[in-house]
């Protein structure tokens, strides 16, 4: 719950998620963690709210290059089309690890990026596996607003933090 009334304010998801991830991470090595305390500790990072807009920022210029070109037929418009659909690929599996690395190694922002990209593309069968479950979440959502009703409440009640924690089990040992 904690983590969507965070994510609230939309620029500071990257703070947020890079909270979740840190008390997961946190949390699995000490049973004893206060995790309301520990979140919002870790949620006045600096470094996430930078990642987070960088992440916001790439997502916003390609559906928006999207939806000002859906009903285009030239050549040109289908190519900004792919060009941004490939962009907006690229930057879903990168940032898919971009903040479990950030919990493991403290690296500069460029680093961090160049680094997520690489281990992304290294890992290629772990991150389409994760970019599918999140794809197929996604579709059973929008598949009717019943389902987007059930889904949602779902995941506020800890659903997204299940998601985050198969993910770091999934690829905790390729980040390093």
């Amino acid at each position: 719950m904690i983590f969507i009334l965070t994510c609230l304010p939309v620029f500071t998801i990257g703070m947020a998620k890079r909270s979740l991830y840190v008390t997961l991470v946190k949390r699995r090595q000490s049973a004893q963690l206060a995790v309301v305390r520990t979140y919002l500790q870790e949620f006045k990072s600096k470094k996430g709210f930078i990642l987070g807009l960088i992440e916001l920022f790439l997502i916003a210029v390609c559906f928006l290059d999207i939806v000002l070109l859906l009903g285009q037929e030239m050549l040109v418009a289908q190519l900004i089309k792919v060009l941004s659909f490939s962009i907006l690929f690229l930057v879903a599996m990168t940032f898919l690890i971009v903040y479990p690395l950030e919990t493991r190694v403290e690296l500069p922002i460029k680093e961090t990026l160049k680094r997520s990209f690489l281990l992304a593309g290294i890992h290629l069968p772990v991150t389409l596996i994760t970019m599918t479950v999140l794809l197929g979440i996604l579709f059973i959502l929008f598949y009717s607003g019943f389902t987007l009703l059930i889904g949602l409440s779902l995941l506020s009640l800890g659903g997204y933090a299940g998601l985050v924690y198969g993910h770091l089990y999934l690829i905790e040992k390729r980040i390093t």
